[in-house]
């Protein structure tokens, strides 16, 4: 809490993202279990964005799994409305992956047709599934280039943030 209340007028003035992991802990009281955060009042009411990983799946490529899907709740935002999905692709030694993650949010703009699991690049180069379609953008600077900028343009990201 002590922490919160020192950094809260830092962040926004260094430009800075400060990503919070609260421990989920059940409550075995009298009824049905529930989960709680074991983070305080003062940590939960600090974050603009609450992000609630409501399950996970993997990420498969062909016979190997590469990583996992994580399915995200929004549970508070300033910027959208509580209940929104978002969907995150982590790939193992990696982290986030960037190529993935632009496939998401091209889809949900409309810069990338998805039919069912393809993908049809703006160059009309046709991709089955997410994989294949993240490797072409990770291997293809200008490609990826193009799409994040129409992407920061339909969203008014500002210009000077790298991808």
């Amino acid at each position: 809490a002590n922490f919160c209340k020192r950094i809260a007028n830092v962040i926004p003035v260094n430009k800075t993202i400060l990503i919070g992991i609260t421990h989920m802990i059940a409550n075995q009281g009298n009824g049905p279990a529930t989960w709680l955060e074991a983070s305080g009042r003062k940590l939960q009411y600090q974050v603009d964005v609450k992000l609630k990983a409501s399950h996970c799946e993997d990420w498969m490529a062909g016979t190997s799994q590469i990583g996992q899907k994580v399915h995200w709740e929004c549970i508070t935002s300033a910027i959208g409305p509580p209940g929104m999905k978002v969907l995150s692709y982590l790939k193992y030694g990696q982290g986030l992956d960037k190529g993935a993650e632009l496939v998401e949010m091209a889809v949900d703009v409309g810069l990338i047709e998805k039919g069912g699991s393809w993908f049809t690049m703006p160059d009309g180069t046709k991709l089955q599934g997410v994989t294949a379609a993240a490797e072409v953008l990770n291997n293809n600077p200008t490609l990826y280039k193009g799409i994040y900028d129409n992407i920061s343009t339909l969203l008014n990201f500002k210009k000077n943030e790298s991808p």
